[in-house]
């Protein structure tokens, strides 16, 4: 009688603990994180630099790393310098800059949970080579990882820029 009880008590806390834990998979699906730019309003009218912030919009979400992609239009700017002061991340994986071909490839990660509405991740300092519109994509390949055991993807968009650079 004693092991039917216990038996089904195990049983009753394993059903809490998985519905407990989907419920929480549901709400955090629910919530996604966008990629964004801004450029430095105040160094805007610098006639030699070109300065773009990476962010992340989480919706205070805890984020554990982020691996993204940027395209950038290589007749107008030229990846000059990547500033990690005051970056969510604690290491670097990886990170590629290819002026050639206008690409840039970060990946970094955080060794805790970092929550915020807006998360920096790094600034971009391009040179300027002439004036004209510039484009910044970020590849569909781009991700922002959760702290929720799983490493689940929360991006939902990044946003495609047009800046125009002043010489």
């Amino acid at each position: 009688m004693k092991i039917k009880i216990y038996l089904n008590s195990f049983i009753v806390v394993c059903l809490f603990l998985v519905i407990a834990q989907f419920g929480t998979l549901e709400a955090v699906a629910e919530t996604k994180t966008n990629l964004k730019l801004s450029s430095d309003k105040e160094k805007y009218l610098d006639p030699n630099y070109f300065f773009v912030d990476i962010a992340i919009d989480s919706a205070s979400l805890p984020i554990n790393a982020v691996s993204l992609s940027l395209n950038f239009s290589t007749s107008t700017l030229g990846l000059h310098e990547i500033i990690y002061e005051q970056s969510f991340c604690s290491f670097f994986i990886f990170e590629n800059i290819d002026n050639l071909h206008g690409t840039l490839n970060i990946a970094c990660a955080s060794e805790t949970p970092f929550s915020s509405t807006s998360i920096h991740v790094a600034r971009l300092v391009f040179d300027k080579k002439m004036l004209g519109w510039s484009k910044f994509i970020f590849s569909d390949d781009s991700l922002v990882l959760s702290h929720d055991g799983f490493g689940s993807n929360l991006l939902e968009s990044a946003e495609i820029h047009s800046m125009y650079i002043v010489k």
